[in-house]
Order: C-alpha cells, then sequence, then structure tokens
C-alpha cells in the first residue's frame, strides 16, 4: 500500500478502531479522513468528500445511518446509506471496502444459525428492521452494479472503547435507570457481537489483500472474532459491563410475556401514528424484531471465508479485550450514551 487511504466515518466506533490501527501499523500511509461533521447533501460536503477520495489509492467507506426504532427516519437511511455510496461512486474510481451488515441476511423467524455469506434479498420478507437492512442491501447493490473493485464486510454489532450505542450501551443506560442490569430471558439462543479492533483489523487486512488483487471483483466477507457466542448476558454484557457498581438484577423477567405485551402496545400505536402523529413516541421505541434477536433467536454466522481469505493473524486476546472494553464501560457516563435503536448518523 501507498495511499493515501480515505477512511469515511473516520469518527464512528468502527472508524475510530480503523485510523488507529493504520496508525499503529503502516504509519508511513497517509490517511485522508472524513466524518459526518463534514456534513452530506449540500454543495460544501460534496465537495469536502471529494477532496477526501479524489486522490485516494482505497476508499474505506465505515459512515452509515443506523436507525433499527419502530418509526424508522427513512429519508437519513436513504441519503446517507443509499446515496453516499453513489456520491462516492461518481467522485471516485479507486477500490473500495463497504462496511455493511449482517441483518441484510437475518430473518426474523427462522434461526439464523452459521449463515455464511447469503444473498440478502432472500430474506427480504423477514428482515428484522426492514427499513435498515433495505437500505444497506440497496447500497451492496449500488456498488456492485458500477462494476468497482469492491468488498463487502458484512459485520454484527459491535463493543468496546469507543461504543456509545449497541447493546452493552443500552444495559449501562437501564443500570443506570433501575439500579441493576435487566436480567431479562432464559439466557437461551444466541446473539453474535464482536470487538471493534478485532474487526477493525480484519478491515486493514482486507484493504491490503484488496489492492493486491487478490480478491474476485466483488466480493462480500462477513466479519467476527472470537467473541463466544451464545447468550448475550454471559459472553458480552456481564463480561464487559457489570461491575460491583453496575450489579445485574437477581430478578429474572421473562422475555415472552413481555414480547407479546410490547408487540402489542407497538401495533396499537403504529395504528394510532395513522391518525394522530405519535412518530415522535415510536422513534424512541426499538423495533421489537431487535429485542426478539438480542433476547430469544438465534443468529451467528459463519466466518470461514474470511479465515480462508484474510492473511493469517492473531486477535487481540479475550482477556486484553474484556480488560480493555471493561474499563471504558466503567468510566462511561450513563448521560452521554444513546440507545442502540435510535437514529445515529456516524
Amino acid at each position: 500500500m501507498k495511499g493515501p487511504i480515505a477512511i469515511l466515518g473516520a469518527r464512528s466506533l468502527l472508524g475510530r478502531h480503523v485510523v488507529n490501527i493504520f496508525q499503529e501499523l503502516h504509519p508511513d500511509i497517509a490517511l485522508e479522513m472524513w466524518t459526518q461533521s463534514d456534513g452530506v447533501g449540500n454543495v460544501n460536503s460534496v465537495k469536502r468528500l471529494i477532496a477526501c477520495i479524489s486522490e485516494a489509492e482505497l476508499i474505506i467507506n465505515c459512515h452509515e445511518a443506523r436507525d433499527l426504532s419502530m418509526a424508522p427516519d427513512f429519508e437519513a437511511l436513504h441519503s446517507h446509506n443509499e446515496q453516499f455510496v453513489a456520491e462516492i461512486l461518481r467522485s471516485s474510481t479507486a477500490p473500495i471496502i463497504h462496511i455493511s451488515s449482517t441483518l441484510v441476511q437475518c430473518s426474523d423467524f427462522w434461526p439464523n444459525t452459521y449463515e455464511p455469506e447469503r444473498e440478502a434479498s432472500k430474506y427480504e420478507s423477514r428482515w428484522p428492521c426492514k427499513a435498515y437492512c433495505k437500505s444497506k442491501h440497496l447500497a451492496e447493490q449500488e456498488l456492485f452494479a458500477s462494476r468497482r473493485s469492491a468488498v463487502v464486510l458484512r459485520i454484527p454489532f459491535l463493543y468496546g472503547e469507543e461504543d456509545w450505542g449497541s447493546p452493552v450501551t443500552d444495559a449501562v443506560m437501564a443500570a443506570n435507570i433501575f439500579g441493576s442490569i435487566p436480567n431479562i430471558g432464559d439466557r437461551g439462543g444466541a446473539f453474535q457481537m464482536a470487538y471493534a479492533g478485532n474487526v477493525a483489523n480484519k478491515v486493514r487486512l482486507a484493504a491490503v489483500e484488496l489492492l493486491k488483487g487478490s480478491f474476485r471483483e466483488r466480493e462480500i466477507i462477513i466479519v467476527g472474532d472470537e467473541t463466544p457466542v451464545g447468550d448475550v448476558y454471559a459472553n458480552v454484557v456481564e463480561a464487559v459491563a457489570k461491575n460491583p457498581k453496575r450489579p445485574m438484577s437477581t430478578y429474572n423477567l421473562p422475555f415472552l410475556p413481555l414480547y407479546y405485551i410490547y408487540l402489542a402496545i407497538g401495533w396499537l400505536l403504529l395504528a394510532v401514528n395513522k391518525i394522530f402523529d405519535v412518530s415522535g413516541l415510536l422513534s424512541k421505541m426499538p423495533d421489537p424484531s431487535l429485542l426478539y434477536l438480542i433476547f430469544h433467536h438465534w443468529t451467528f454466522f459463519n466466518t470461514n471465508k474470511s479465515t480462508n481469505l484474510l492473511p493469517d493473524h492473531e486477535e487481540l486476546s479475550r482477556e486484553y479485550v474484556v480488560k480493555k472494553s471493561r474499563d471504558h464501560y466503567a468510566l462511561m457516563n450513563p448521560n452521554r450514551v444513546r440507545t442502540s435503536w435510535q437514529l445515529h448518523i456516524e
């Protein structure tokens, strides 16, 4: 790699880790960084984007809008997930690594067990958080229709330093309200998450291989790490967010009765919204399918393709990951965090 490398969404959770690992392991490569503060959609913001990517040897797109609420902002999802990719394609001919989501190949009904890379459109009728998944899928399609050398990395939910909006921060916020982390569900099912630093390193490795011409012209790869797959409480939340000041609740709340009550309330509010505007309230409520994925469903993926296509590398140890993450969440100001489901653009 000679550089410069353009990193878009450089202040996102993954973007910050990607910047850090490039600066640490490739200090001689110039980085051009674009952040959401540069804006999207007006003349000046387009100029700043073009200035960032025009001379880039490679573009890494970590920028996205994520809205997993019951009243998603369709305009924001379209602008930041679809039109943004179209603007990149108009403004540069450089190869692209595009960050997508494993949600695009998820069913909210059938278990998603050890799934390898699949065509996202096969899941469209059962997508969780449909508006978000549709916008991410359309971005992938736009990218591949361009005949550009591109690698799409589908990633699960992330955690780690710089995380301010994930299921882990949801637990932190809940503990701030209730005095402890709510204990919901029977600890069955599986929900896959990954440490942002490990995923960032795989983004770097994909960049190296893409520039070497090791991939097909268009490639989709699911990327994860060695975070144990299973109950999200035992494998992530308790490991990194629980501490003496933030204990787990001693009371176990059954998930399914609460889920069906929430589902009924949600349907009622959606019906009311057709007559009276309650979209502001709905935008603060998580899509029921997201709750089902986290607390009850089976959702984990086959990452053998990334193992085969990316160079051999050593991941950060579980002990290191847990310590770094625990330090971050222990010092976190609960008033600064956001929910994992409300609109966030980064």
